[in-house]
């Protein structure tokens, strides 16, 4: 599981960057903007199938989201479940999360106390990994709610 250090790299990147790209980031924001919509639309679709337990996932994922708009506890629940799917979803939507997070922290203005608390909540479901039946068991569910999760916080963007 130290892929999951390449995210936190991309987190710690995308704050350094938004520091010292201010202009170009100011110049390029609707650019930005859309690449990280297609990021995630990507990142959705690399774990779309149809499956009656990932769309409940999905209904339960845009209940929490509503509520909760935290971005990286969902990505952290896909990165988790694509790291029990296959070596290359996880691959992909590793690679995926990383380009999110360079431009997301690029974008917002976080400060490092924010920065360490999205890291935090990515690196939450992560704690799930010590009852690997209880994923293997629910990894539809899971997914689900990741996707809706990501779905709503998207939405909370417009």
């Amino acid at each position: 599981m130290w892929q999951i250090i390449i995210v936190i790299l991309g987190i710690l990147f995308g704050l350094y960057l938004g520091n010292i790209a201010k202009d170009e980031i100011k110049n390029g924001r609707k650019y930005f903007l859309f690449f990280q919509s297609v990021i995630l639309l990507v990142l959705i679709l690399i774990f779309l199938k149809l499956s009656f337990l990932i769309l409940m996932g999905v209904v339960i994922g845009v209940i929490i989201g509503r509520f909760f708009k935290q971005i990286y506890l969902y990505l952290g629940v896909l990165i988790l479940c694509s790291s029990f799917i296959g070596k290359e979803i996880f691959l992909a939507a590793i690679s995926l999360v990383f380009l999110f997070s360079l431009i997301f922290q690029s974008l917002s203005k976080s400060k490092l106390k924010r920065v360490l608390f999205d890291v935090i909540l990515f690196l939450i479901p992560f704690s799930l990994l010590f009852v690997e039946s209880f994923i293997n068991g629910n990894l539809d569910v899971l997914v689900g709610i990741g996707i809706g999760g990501v779905i709503m916080w998207a939405l909370s963007q417009f």
